[in-house]
């Protein structure tokens, strides 16, 4: 109300100050030191607080995980691993999408698992390593708030976070959704015919 009273007056301080009888001066009480006092005191007594951001339960992060998503089609599948990223990492999703992925797929007594390449961002440790005994990701983040690529971020993502199989589950995406090795991991898949 205040404002538009206060465009009001400046409004009609324009039109007199051409007036063909002279210009005529129009306060702005709108402006004054009374008004600018009572409008703070207002602020402070009657303001809303601010809303404070809560935090997802476990139960909720697994019902929009686990059945979110259509994972029955490929668009469906790469937005359960896109949502992944960014919630194990975390990470923001711009820097998710910005992530790569160099890869081969393996296969040998009748199962296939993916070998990654230091090259790219996003690495599977199937066996672990000398530090860390079971299977894990990491993720060289380049691309991030905060994050300047000469120093990137090195994230270390364990096989199940808040209940959920992340390894398994980002793991078999690249299985299925084949992304292309040295590109970005979470690209939106091509169709079966390969039109995009």
């Amino acid at each position: 109300i205040l404002g538009a009273l206060s465009g009001w007056h400046q409004q009609a301080q324009a039109a007199l100050a051409h007036a063909t009888f002279g210009p005529i001066a129009l306060t702005n009480y709108s402006k004054s030191v009374e008004t600018r006092a009572l409008i703070k005191t207002v602020i402070n007594k009657y303001a809303l607080p601010k809303r404070v951001k809560m935090q997802m339960s476990v139960e909720v992060l697994a019902a929009v995980i686990f059945r979110g998503f259509d994972t029955a089609t490929r668009y469906g599948r790469q937005h359960q691993a896109f949502a992944l990223v960014c919630m194990a990492c975390p990470a923001r999703p711009s820097a998710a999408a910005s992530l790569t992925c160099c890869y081969d797929i393996i296969r040998s007594d009748g199962s296939s698992f993916v070998r990654t390449h230091p090259s790219g961002d996003v690495h599977f440790h199937h066996h672990g390593d000398s530090e860390w005994d079971s299977r894990y990701i990491h993720i060289n983040m380049k691309w991030d708030k905060n994050v300047v690529l000469s120093e990137p971020r090195d994230i270390y993502i364990p096989p199940v976070v808040a209940g959920m199989p992340v390894f398994d589950l980002l793991h078999n995406y690249i299985l299925s959704a084949k992304p292309p090795s040295g590109g970005h991991m979470l690209v939106a898949p091509t169709s079966p015919n390969g039109t995009g």
